[in-house]
């Protein structure tokens, strides 16, 4: 597979996270910019690594191999771990925001102990 189709076929469908990026200079892309690492997280290579072009998407695999399947399936759950945990941050920075506007402190308290039971369920039921 040539280097322009495989950033076309395979850029689209890897979706990386900066976070991962260092300063390392990678393969050339076939526009002739050097490539960075991305880390991807599509469910097929949940943490591979690959090269990036920052003007075409995917150029080439760091990780030559991919994961075992029980590699994969403890990445994937442990990325279904993080997005709870997200929009649980996401839903108390709500629910403070709310709090925090002119309001009974009774209606405060009840809706917070009404998060805080509801979170303790969520937990339990996770363990």
């Amino acid at each position: 597979k040539s280097l322009k189709s495989m950033a076309k076929s395979e850029g689209s469908s890897s979706s990386a996270r900066s976070s991962y990026k260092k300063k390392v200079d990678g393969p050339l892309c076939y526009c002739n910019k050097r490539s960075t690492p991305a880390k991807a997280w599509t469910d097929d290579n949940p943490g591979r690594r690959f090269w990036c072009c920052g003007s075409h998407g995917f150029v080439d695999w760091i990780d030559k191999q991919a994961q075992n399947e029980c590699q994969k399936q403890s990445l994937l759950e442990a990325r279904g771990v993080m997005d709870r945990q997200r929009e649980e941050i996401r839903n108390l920075k709500q629910l403070l925001s709310t709090a925090s506007q002119p309001a009974t402190s009774e209606d405060s308290t009840a809706l917070l102990l009404e998060e805080g039971d509801r979170l303790a369920e969520e937990k339990k039921n996770n363990v």
